[in-house]
Order: structure tokens, then C-alpha cells, then sequence
């Protein structure tokens, strides 16, 4: 039976996860976020073979969260939370790496994340190096952003499909994914306004303009672990997610890129941490961890 968790964020929202130990002592703990419009339970598929029953089978404790706004982390936009992306970054990352250096105080700590969990984290730490894990694992980590993007017909289509989702979202106050069966949970209006700001104006900073969210990257210093699949044609192409990974300041960057002649078709943006084929390089996200935290 996993442990239940909660965490509290300096603006007041309680982030409820899960505990996974491993038997035996703990070599190192790991601290798993999730992508957008979905919840923790993409972290650990009952298929035997999830991230987090890999790496707790490798002597890693998981401690495994629901970012706000999504699965038991409530209230849900849906509900009428209001908030954006800098709610992530300024709130829900300083807070988990808080409470796992709280639970496992004498173990080295390692952010693997996917998507939205890893890229607000990788922000974070640039702001605030005193809330820092020892090191990340992301899981098609990127940020949407024009010069990111090598590709022009890429950029034509990331643009149309943000003011879509935009002009979607705008009349009703958030954006709810489960209709369209895209995700369990949504994000609320000011969420998606502010990730097309980023795009249109390629600034990527907080909404008040005071924290310069790419500068922020540049002053990681944790090993960095960036996993990338040519299957994630969009959301994390592995040409955009190199360039975003070498916005991260750190000396200790590895970019793994899953290609269609190791895992045939290579896996999709979800399928990065649902997919039971992903189980070896789990098994690589494990050796990463324990290289350099042990």
C-alpha cells in the first residue's frame, strides 16, 4: 500500500501525491510531476512496467504528485481555479522539492519529469537554487517558443493550433480536456494565455515580466537527463527539445533520443511514459539517477 502525501504551496494550495519505497533502504529519492492535462497516474501504469515501479525496483523511494489544478490536487479549472503558468514555477515546483527534502532529508533528489512537470521544475531551480533537486530527468521536456522551433512548417502549425485553443478556451474560463479526450483535467484561461504570450512574443518570463524564465534555465546547475522520441512529432520534437536543452546551464547535460529503429513507431509525447516498451529506458532513467546521486 503506497503512502498518501501532501505538500502545501506558499499561496496556499495543498498538492496531494503518493509515496512508492522500495524494499530494503532507499538509495535515492525521485520526485515525479506529470504533463499537462493529466495526473500522476500516467506515471505508473498498471501495466508492471511504470516509471515509478521501475526506479522503487532499483532502491529509489518516488515520491509521485498531482500538479494543481489537475487529478486529486483540487479545486480543478473546471471547479473554478484560477491561475497560470507561473503558478507551476513559482508554486508547485519549490514546493514538492521542499517536501521531498523534508521526507528523505539524507538522500541525494532527483526531479523526473514529463512535460509540464519538467519544464517548470528546470525553471524553478534557476530562480531559486536553495530549492533545487540534485538532478533532473525530463521526459519530452520543451517549451513552446518561435525560436525553439527549426522547423517553419512546425511553427505555422504550433501558432494556428494556440489561437485555436485560445479562442476555445477564452468564452469559457478554462479549457477542459476530458470532452475532447484529450487528458483527465484542463487548465484555466489565464494558463493558456500565457503560454501564447511566450510563443507570439518568444519571451518566455513570468506574466508580470519580473523573472526571465529563460535566463532562469541558464543558471541550472543539477545533471540533466533530457529523453526525446522523433515519435513526438509536435509537442517535443526532438530538434526542438535539443535547443531547449541547451538553454540549461549545466556542464552535466545528456539528451537521449528514442528513434523508430530501436522502438517501432517510436513513442508519441504520452506514450513517452505510458507505453510498456518504455520500460529499458526507465531502466537508463535509473542508472542516471543512481550514477550521479550515489
Amino acid at each position: 500500500m503506497n503512502e498518501a502525501l501532501e505538500a502545501r504551496t506558499a499561496d496556499g494550495v495543498t498538492l496531494r501525491g503518493e509515496l512508492y519505497l522500495p524494499q530494503g533502504e532507499p538509495k535515492a529519492a525521485a520526485l515525479l510531476t506529470h504533463a499537462m492535462w493529466v495526473d500522476r497516474r500516467t506515471l505508473d501504469r498498471p501495466h508492471g512496467a511504470g516509471l515509478a515501479s521501475v526506479l522503487t525496483a532499483r532502491g529509489i523511494a518516488c515520491l509521485s504528485f498531482d500538479l494543481r489544478g489537475h487529478g486529486e490536487s483540487r479545486p480543478w479549472p473546471r471547479e473554478g481555479a484560477r491561475f497560470g503558468y507561473d503558478a507551476y514555477v513559482l508554486g508547485d515546483a519549490p514546493a514538492l522539492v521542499r517536501a521531498a527534502r523534508a521526507r528523505f532529508p539524507k538522500l541525494g533528489l532527483a526531479h523526473v519529469g514529463h512535460s509540464l512537470g519538467a519544464h517548470t521544475a528546470l525553471v524553478a531551480a534557476g530562480l531559486d537554487p536553495g530549492c533545487a533537486p540534485d538532478a533532473f530527468v525530463c521526459l519530452g521536456a520543451n517549451q513552446w517558443l518561435p525560436q525553439l522551433e527549426p522547423s517553419f512548417a512546425r511553427r505555422l502549425e504550433k501558432g494556428a493550433i494556440l489561437s485555436a485553443w485560445a479562442a476555445f478556451s477564452a468564452p469559457r474560463g478554462h479549457f477542459d480536456a476530458r470532452p475532447l479526450r484529450l487528458g483527465s483535467s484542463g487548465v484555466p484561461w489565464a494558463y493558456v494565455r500565457d503560454v501564447l504570450r511566450h510563443y507570439v512574443t518568444g519571451r518566455y518570463r513570468s506574466a508580470d515580466g519580473t523573472y526571465d524564465y529563460l535566463a532562469a534555465l541558464g543558471r541550472v546547475r543539477a545533471p540533466v537527463l533530457a529523453v526525446l522520441s522523433q515519435g513526438d512529432t509536435l509537442m517535443a520534437h526532438p530538434d526542438a527539445g535539443a535547443r531547449f536543452l541547451q538553454l540549461v546551464g549545466s556542464r552535466d547535460r545528456t539528451l537521449r533520443v528514442i528513434t523508430a529503429a530501436e522502438l517501432n513507431p517510436a513513442p508519441n509525447h504520452m506514450q513517452l511514459v505510458i507505453d510498456p516498451r518504455m520500460a529499458p529506458v526507465f531502466e537508463e532513467c535509473a542508472d542516471f539517477i543512481l550514477k550521479r546521486l550515489t
